[in-house]
């Protein structure tokens, strides 16, 4: 990719503004230096992230679905819904929804009345509460009128030890306190990731999609385990795989594995990983690796190095 080593979000912190849809940026941020247990960052203050012991951080792409899990819940939205009259006639359940959230006298119901819980793959993984009265909002959106179950839904936050919300009706799953959520189409999602310079836009996109599906139907990956939160990071915001992919399936090679490796660079108390993206020739059969260095030390995954080629070491003795 001519000028994309890597699309990566701004780092966004809760309580700042609110927000685009996915964003994508060119250059990694450079060298990690592991920071000594004793030592200080002035400027950090009040926006470290780095998960303290016993604090886990959550990635995860799947779907974002609003549950009624009490009696109380249904009954109340019903009575919302019954407010809106003969205009909802023709429509359907989603349509409902959308316009019951919509009416601004209804804004107390998703934060009190809905439980809201991601699936990965279809599976119940995880609840999830929002910190910030904005990232209601953007849970609304998530359930959009025309959905589609190749939608793409991404949250990210912290594992909670806080109990199971009481709107959730003692539902056992994991709580993660929500500092950020994208949705998108998946066809927009594929259009958003810049097409390298040269490439056919069409054939560059059809590489991506390729890639994408392959990778998230293939792993157990719930969102919670460093590697499995660096390779949907990878998923959404590197762009440079896609390119590396695009140009692999020119130059006759399949699409072989993404990888998530510990990184020699993991020193102290910084989590440093490699993402080996691997292609093997059509003809030769020869594998081909490049990888990247991403740091998974906070909350969002960040860029140390781009892609370049992997060397594999063997110890001789």
């Amino acid at each position: 990719m001519e000028h994309a080593e890597r699309i990566e979000s701004a780092d966004f912190l809760p309580g700042d503004a609110q927000p685009a849809a996915l964003t994508f940026e060119n250059e990694p941020l450079g060298a990690v230096t592991p920071q000594a247990a004793s030592g200080s960052c002035p400027s950090c203050a009040g926006r470290s992230r780095i998960a303290p012991p016993g604090r886990n951080f959550f990635y995860g792409i799947g779907q974002v679905v609003p549950y009624l899990n009490t009696r109380s819940a249904e009954s109340e939205f019903r009575q919302a819904a019954a407010r809106l009259g003969s205009s909802t006639a023709q429509l359907n359940d989603r349509e409902v929804f959308k316009r019951v959230m919509d009416d601004p006298k209804n804004r107390y119901l998703p934060a009190e009345l809905f439980c809201w819980v991601m699936t990965v793959q279809r599976v119940e993984t995880v609840i999830l509460v929002p910190r910030r009265d904005w990232v209601i909002q953007d849970l609304i959106d998530t359930y959009s009128v025309d959905q589609d179950p190749r939608d793409i839904h991404v949250a990210i936050g912290t594992v909670s030890n806080q109990p199971v919300p009481p709107q959730c009706n003692q539902l056992q799953l994991p709580v993660v306190a929500v500092d950020q959520v994208y949705h998108s189409g998946r066809k927009d999602f594929l259009e958003s990731i810049p097409v390298p310079s040269g490439a056919d836009p069409d054939r560059f996109r059809d590489a991506a999609g390729q890639v994408f599906d392959q990778v998230l139907s293939q792993s157990d990956n719930a969102g919670f385990k460093d590697e499995d939160r660096v390779k949907n990071w990878a998923l959404i915001k590197f762009g440079a795989l896609y390119a590396a992919a695009a140009k692999a399936f020119a130059d006759n090679c399949s699409f072989h594995s993404l990888e998530v490796l510990p990184s020699a660079l993991g020193l102290g108390t910084r989590s440093i990983y490699d993402v080996v993206a691997g292609f093997r020739s059509r003809e030769s059969g020869v594998l081909q690796k490049q990888y990247a260095t991403v740091d998974a030390s906070e909350v969002r995954p960040v860029l140390v190095s781009g892609f370049r080629p992997w060397v594999e070491t063997r110890s001789w003795t």
